[in-house]
């Protein structure tokens, strides 16, 4: 498992956008993690299997399974 950070033509874009697009790379997203002000969070915190009309932002991290390799 690795942590990524959000592809850059990801950032406002939803869940469901990201899972489909990280697909074509081969990874399986697992999660996010919201580090502090992705939204209104005062604390970070792991957000497992979230909604697919989950806004992203460039303060989440996403976790995904993939080879070592495959990752850009």
């Amino acid at each position: 498992m690795w942590q990524i950070l959000v592809p850059e033509e990801m950032n406002n874009k939803t869940f469901d956008k990201l899972f489909k697009y990280l697909l074509d790379y081969k990874m399986v997203t697992l999660g996010l993690y919201r580090l502090v002000g992705a939204q209104d969070n005062s604390c970070p915190y792991v957000f497992t299997n979230p909604n697919s009309k989950i806004t992203l932002t460039n303060r989440d991290r996403v976790f995904v399974v993939a080879r070592s390799g495959d990752i850009p």
